[in-house]
């Protein structure tokens, strides 16, 4: 379900940093029905085997380490399958942004989004981890400490798809520098509000 939302709530997002304007989601999400697809397909086959492959590895190195190390192997392990998915993730980091903001074919722009994101991964590579690394520590916790099995569901739901949304945004903000493209970031100071009374008399401060 999430999948077929990217292309929907990332064109939002372009939207709205570069004109400071928003359309209802339907209306994307009935517009962009085919790139929704085709960069669904593309994700689904490129990245899909990569996660299969990452999942697979992380539990055949447990099952090898177990009779050594008893059940704390799954904590270097757990570590090692978060590098390596957020690895992934950072990869295809700029595919996204790219298939929404280029005027030019799906494949086109997925195949460009990797070529962009491999110049400034390791900017993209350790802000992805911090919002991996905080949906992991979420997930634990709530497994542990929540016993109501839909009181824990609610919580992990609500926390990662924000979490995801986050993560959206940071890709966008990143390939936009990458790139070069304007977009509206600068705060603005309404005439007559607290806020616009303060600056204007720290700049008179400043001028005197």
């Amino acid at each position: 379900t999430v999948a077929f939302t990217d292309v929907t709530v990332t064109c939002q997002l372009d939207e709205f940093m570069t004109s400071c304007t928003s359309r209802p989601f339907t209306w994307f999400l009935l517009k962009k029905q085919g790139k929704t697809w085709k960069f669904a397909l593309l994700q689904a086959a490129f990245a899909l085997p990569l996660d299969i492959l990452v999942l697979t590895g992380c539990i055949g190195l447990y099952l090898l380490f177990l009779i050594a190390f008893n059940w704390w192997t799954i904590i270097p392990v757990g570590i090692l399958a978060m590098l390596l998915y957020t690895a992934r993730v950072s990869l295809f980091s700029f595919c996204l942004p790219s298939v929404v903001c280029e005027d030019v074919g799906v494949c086109k722009a997925f195949s460009r989004g990797i070529s962009q994101a491999v110049v400034r991964y390791w900017r993209v590579f350790w802000k992805t981890l911090i919002v991996i690394a905080v949906m992991t520590a979420v997930t634990i916790l709530s497994l542990l400490y929540i016993e109501n099995t839909w009181i824990s569901t609610a919580v992990l739901s609500a926390v990662n798809f924000a979490l995801f949304f986050l993560l959206k945004c940071v890709n966008i903000v990143e390939y936009f520098n990458a790139n070069n493209r304007p977009y509206f970031h600068k705060r603005v100071y309404v005439e007559g509000t607290d806020c616009y009374n303060k600056r204007q008399r720290r700049l008179a401060k400043k001028s005197k």
